[in-house]
């Protein structure tokens, strides 16, 4: 019986002996250790050294190279990422499927490092190993298409997005992604039309986020405003009208687009029409105080366009009412408005009144208080 015992506590001590001689994992452990202590730099060095003892042992060399790799790509290091990848690549016993990982990192690496030419001649081998992956391929595919938008060659980017599509294995977000970049690419060669529809499939896409689908909306609000920039203000609200039919759109950009249907509207002197556009943001549910009261402004300019001035004081009287600080600059904007239309209306004592409160106002700019006293002077010669 003691014999059994001896054995077994001798067998116990070489097996110790054995695991405290093992550098592989002695280093996996350290390294695990230092990452979660949140030392990368240190955890990375651990793996570093270790590699060297198990070059002969592939297994081991592929987990302590793709241990390093996470950390450098967790740090950002990427020249550090394109080194250890390719020591990855060089391994005599390396798998295949580790080799088409470390083929993807290293043309990623590349074009992250700003090598976007290096990095998409890597990333073009892929195609020709058999181990990699459908999703490996489709996601060094997008990277390939995202650095030639990098590079600013938009057609290559462009044609790069549609080979992509092709595949019928992309999830939601890799969908997004190409229709959100392939908008980019039409809007950088100024093809406004095809990049605002893009734009819209992108924001249409079900099972994207919240965060996504107001990205792609924001897209084509920009394209939007490259219509009203150019005057193009029938094309500007047919943005806007399909944004507003979106019922993910927020309140605040429901009744900024609103407003921005009345400013393309009053542009092409559809007074009308502008009014209704600017009411619709005024009264859009839930909207901020901000956009409701420029919604109002805009309201008392189109009647002033229309010399309605009996209109245009109410409307702008009512802004005045919705504006909580009383000591703004769009206060004295408002008191401004009010005189004016006064003056123009020859109702000379009230202007005068409206006037003097825009030098009363503490944020008025120079500008608005050189035109109230421009006309507080032609009340006084009269």
């Amino acid at each position: 019986m003691m014999e059994i015992h001896a054995i077994a506590i001798l067998t116990s001590i070489l097996l110790t002996a054995a695991c405290a001689a093992d550098p592989y994992r002695d280093a996996m452990t350290a390294g695990k250790a230092r990452e979660r202590a949140g030392d990368w730099a240190q955890a990375a060095q651990i793996y570093l050294t270790a590699v060297k003892s198990a070059q002969n042992d592939s297994q081991k060399a592929n987990a302590l190279l793709s241990a390093i790799g996470d950390l450098l790509y967790h740090e950002k290091d990427y020249k550090a990422a394109i080194q250890n990848c390719r020591a990855l690549l060089k391994l005599p016993k390396a798998t295949e499927a580790k080799k088409a990982q470390a083929q993807f990192r290293l043309g990623v690496a590349l074009t992250r490092d700003r090598q976007f030419i290096a990095g998409i001649a890597e990333l073009k081998k892929l195609s020709d190993m058999k181990s990699a992956s459908e999703s490996l391929r489709i996601e060094a595919e997008l990277s390939i298409a995202q650095s030639f938008y990098e590079l600013n060659s938009y057609k290559e980017a462009l044609a790069a997005y549609q080979k992509v599509q092709a595949h019928k294995t992309l999830n939601p977000w890799q969908q997004f992604r190409i229709l959100l970049n392939s908008g980019r690419c039409l809007y950088e060669q100024r093809k406004y039309e095809e990049a605002a529809a893009m734009f819209e499939k992108a924001a249409r896409l079900d099972k994207i986020t919240p965060e996504n689908q107001s990205w792609a909306q924001g897209k084509m609000a920009e394209v939007a405003a490259v219509f009203r920039r150019d005057k193009d203000f029938n094309k500007a609200i047919g943005v806007y009208q399909k944004l507003l039919a979106m019922d993910s759109l927020g309140p605040d950009r429901r009744a900024a687009y609103y407003v921005m249907i009345g400013k393309c509207e009053y542009g092409l002197e559809n007074y009308r029409e502008a009014i209704t556009a600017f009411t619709s943001g005024l009264n859009t549910p839930k909207a901020a105080l901000p956009y409701r009261i420029n919604a109002q402004i805009r309201i008392g300019d189109t009647w002033r366009r229309q010399e309605r001035y009996t209109e245009a004081i109410a409307a702008y009287e009512n802004a005045l009412q919705l504006i909580e600080d009383k000591e703004s600059e769009q206060t004295a904007e408002i008191h401004l408005k009010l005189g004016i239309c006064n003056f123009d209306k020859k109702r000379y004592s009230r202007a005068k009144k409206e006037l003097i409160e825009v030098m009363h106002v503490e944020n008025a700019t120079k500008s608005q208080q050189e035109l109230a006293q421009k006309y507080i002077k032609r009340i006084r010669r009269r």
